[in-house]
């Protein structure tokens, strides 16, 4: 047991030596242990190599807690012995075998191995990296079995990556919870009866990993190359029986009782790779609720289920029979579905960039009433540029949800004339040629998340390609949002139907102002849009965005909270500088009832309202907020809560807010409440005090948008604008004195007085502002707001005058 240390001064340790001591090998340190060495335990940190013919012996004499310590580098072409306590690769540690051994120290006993009396319990714990080729644990095959000893747990790497060259791994019980790994040409043996742990198992091409016992289900396994190899040994009877199968080795094959290995199935958080063209061939169900990825090859199956919460996903072919209560997902390319049975109640996804085709065989299947897939199965596009193939249109009845520009429904064997659009949303799609008039396919358009109008085009085989696209007037362009709060967008074009479903939906128009749209209710409640070339019919749309603002149709948004308590109070609409200023108070987290004591306060008030006791004050409000007289049992409670403490402001607030008076102004809200967006306005000086002139709505979005998302003050918008070729074109040249003149001619429409032009060249002239400075604060004027209330609609609430 290692008591005290010492570190070897030169770069060699030379044998024989016998210490009880702890070897410590510092960080910047290379050591060389030539020779027999016996040391009481090591400390590792920096470079340690024990060569070929040499051996370096650990805790003879007794057990220590961490007999090895490695968190730096460890090179072993000879022989380190563990005889007591753990062996730690540390997280940041790396055990390199170069063809020696490292584990237990162990003796031939005739059939079978023992370890000497000093040795007790020795284990191996690696969290780091073990690679290379040789030994690293205890073990050995007899003819009447294995005999095994001591315990390994692998929470970080262990690959056999020297090609040509085996490493293997013994233990009594071995347990894997990180990464096992046979690379290219490599080997990979792992001989123990009791494997466990849910780690990953990887082979590259050429590679092979054997494992004795059984592998946990829900273990990783990728099988990297179409050479890539599992084996399971297991011992029987004195007899070693090597588990393979037809193509793919180890895990499920032609061969039978393959199930030995130990992987019949794909566990609950298990997963199996086959990339780069590897095939599958089983005879058993082995995924359920894991995941299997195959790149490219092909996947036959007896009885594949994928269980409710599993997943099958990639490219090549999946045949066989198939009970997908799960999700099959096409990605990295084409997935071909060539099942003889293909049932479940799972759906299908597709990746963007893939394809999904439902083969022949699917459409046989279904025309013979086995394998249909049935209008409940769903199959959904998870990217743009997706692909969904249908041999026979008329054996498809799944629905297509995320449908979107870039995917593509290839109907393979059909020719499509014309397409209409239904009253019920869906769109008829009808035949050409020999199919001329023929209703060929029905598309829903219920779930169309983005600006889409269907287009039908020829696939080059005799098949159409129905897909979308947001320029093709041949159809209604359908906007549909889900149940949840959606962004929508038109993106400009033609006639669209725009529902935004549950939820707070908002109709983004980007670089559209509203002045010169229009928007108007329609007999059946929706909203009639006409805005930057495009006409919309709304329905359920809470809010408009244009570049320079909002129009708000949501009865409970804070806008239409502030209009109801002006009405209530003051009797009259809310004016735009007052509805900006009381939305931002109630953004900002302030009360209605705080807003309404002001209000109680003001003259306006007073004189709408004079001086009233209860009773007065609350027949008031009946008359004024709800149109009429009060009830008697109203007036009563009312007077009564006022008397217990109720103040006036929270009267007057529930008043506001009643359902009868939410109802009774609930036209207004319908036809629009115009949010005038205030950094837009600020923009808008900003560029008439610049340049003197209006702006352009994507500019001034652009501009806007960087500051509402933080990545700019309005300062900075004013230093940027100072760097523009416009703004040179305009100041280049110009002194102090000249620039802040042509500041009030471009801003203010006058000549300097003499008092403000010594004023603002003097900061200059001190560096006190800066030019940029100095512009914002012209922009931002008293007088220039004044000068520019037209242009920002400021007053009017007509939105901002665009270039």
């Amino acid at each position: 047991m290692a008591t005290s240390s010492f570190t070897p001064t030169g770069p060699t340790l030379a044998g024989p030596l016998t210490t009880d001591d702890r070897l410590v090998v510092e960080a910047s340190q290379a050591l060389d242990v030539t020779g027999l060495v016996l040391v009481g335990a090591v400390s590792d940190a920096g470079s340690l190599s024990v060569p070929a013919s040499s051996t370096l012996e650990v805790a003879r004499s007794g057990a220590t807690e961490q007999s090895i310590d490695l968190s730096g580098r460890m090179e072993v072409a000879g022989t380190v012995r563990v005889d007591n306590g753990q062996a730690l690769v540390a997280s940041q540690g790396e055990l390199v075998l170069a063809g020696g051994y490292f584990g237990p120290p162990v003796m031939d006993a005739g059939s079978t191995i023992m370890v000497p009396s000093y040795a007790q319990n020795p284990s191996i714990k690696v969290e780091g990296l073990v690679h290379g080729y040789g030994v690293m644990g205890a073990g050995r095959e007899f003819s009447r079995g294995p005999a095994l000893y001591g315990t390994i747990e692998n929470l970080g790497t262990i690959v056999a990556d020297a090609p040509g060259h085996q490493l293997s791994v013994a233990a009594r019980t071995f347990t894997n919870t990180g990464v096992l790994e046979a690379g290219s040409g490599s080997t990979l043996d792992v001989l123990t009866t009791s494997f466990m742990g849910a780690g990953t198992l990887i082979v590259r091409d050429h590679g092979q990993l054997l494992a004795g016992a059984g592998v946990n289900p829900d273990s990783h396994i990728i099988l990297d190359g179409p050479d890539s190899q599992m084996s399971g040994h297991v011992f029987f009877m004195g007899a070693r029986f090597t588990l393979e199968g037809h193509d793919q080795i180890g895990v499920n094959g032609y061969n039978g009782v393959i199930n030995r290995y130990g992987l019949t199935q794909v566990g609950t958080a298990g997963s199996l790779e086959l990339l780069n063209g590897r095939d599958f061939h089983s005879v058993n169900t082995i995924a359920d609720s894991g995941s299997i990825l195959l790149g490219g090859g092909d996947f036959d199956s007896a009885g594949l289920t994928v269980g409710a919460t599993g997943s099958f996903a990639g490219h090549g072919s999946l045949g066989g029979t198939v009970v997908n209560n799960g999700t099959i997902t096409a990605q990295g390319g084409t997935l071909v579905i060539d099942s003889a049975s293909l049932t479940g109640t799972g759906g299908f996804a597709i990746q963007a960039g893939a394809e999904l085709s439902l083969g022949d065989r699917v459409a046989d299947n279904a025309a013979a009433g086995i394998g249909t897939l049935g209008t409940d199965v769903g199959i959904r596009f998870l990217g743009a540029t997706g692909t969904l193939s249908i041999e026979e249109a008329g054996d498809f009845h799944a629905s297509v949800a995320g449908f979107g520009i870039g995917n593509r429904i290839d109907l393979m064997n059909e020719s499509i004339g014309f397409g209409m659009l239904n009253a019920d949303g869906t769109a008829s799609l009808y035949g050409s040629g020999a199919q001329t008039g023929e209703l060929v396919a029905v598309l829903s358009m219920k779930d169309l998340r983005s600006g889409h109008f269907v287009t039908v085009t020829g696939d080059g085989h005799g098949g159409t390609l129905v897909g979308l696209s947001d320029s093709d007037p041949g159809l209604v362009h359908m906007v549909q949002g889900g149940a949840g709060d959606d962004r929508l967008s038109l993106d400009g074009h033609a006639l669209n139907h725009v529902d935004g479903g549950g939820g707070h939906d908002r109709l983004v128009l980007g670089a559209v102002g509203l002045r010169g749209s229009e928007v108007a209710i329609q007999a059946d409640g929706t909203l009639l849009l006409q805005a930057g070339g495009a006409v919309a019919v709304l329905r359920d749309v809470e809010e408009v965005r244009f570049a320079d603002g909002r129009m708000v149709f949501d009865l409970h948004d804070p806008a239409a909270e502030v209009m109801r308590l002006y009405g209530a109070a003051l009797g009259r609409s809310p004016d735009p500088a007052g509805l900006n200023h009381f939305i931002d108070a109630l953004d900002g987290g302030q009360s209605l009832a705080g807003i309404a004591t002001g209000f109680l306060n003001s003259r306006e008030f007073a004189l709408r309202y004079g001086s009233l006791d209860d009773t007065g004050f609350v027949t008031r409000l009946y008359s004024n907020v709800l149109g009429r007289a009060p009830d008697a049992e109203g007036l009563s409670f009312h007077i009564t809560n006022l008397a217990h403490g109720m103040s006036r402001e929270e009267l007057l607030v529930s008043f506001s807010e009643s359902q009868e008076n939410i109802a009774r102004t609930a036209p207004v809200v319908q036809a629009g409440i115009w949010d005038a967006d205030e950094t837009a306005m600020r923009v808008a000086r900003l560029y008439d005090a610049t340049f003197g002139r209006h702006p352009d709505a994507g500019g001034l979005q652009f501009w806007a948008d960087r500051i509402e998302s933080g990545a700019l003050a309005l300062a900075g918008v004013a230093r940027g604008f100072e760097g523009s070729a416009e703004f040179q074109a305009s100041y280049a040249g110009l002194d102090n004195a000249g620039f802040v003149t042509r500041l009030y001619q471009n801003a203010l429409h006058r000549a300097p007085d003499a008092g403000g032009l010594a004023n603002w060249t003097a900061n200059l002239d001190a560096h006190a502002l800066s030019r940029a400075e100095v512009l914002l604060a012209f922009s931002e004027s008293a007088e220039h707001q004044m000068l520019t209330a037209d242009l920002t609609g400021s007053t009017s609430g007509h939105g901002i005058a665009f270039a």
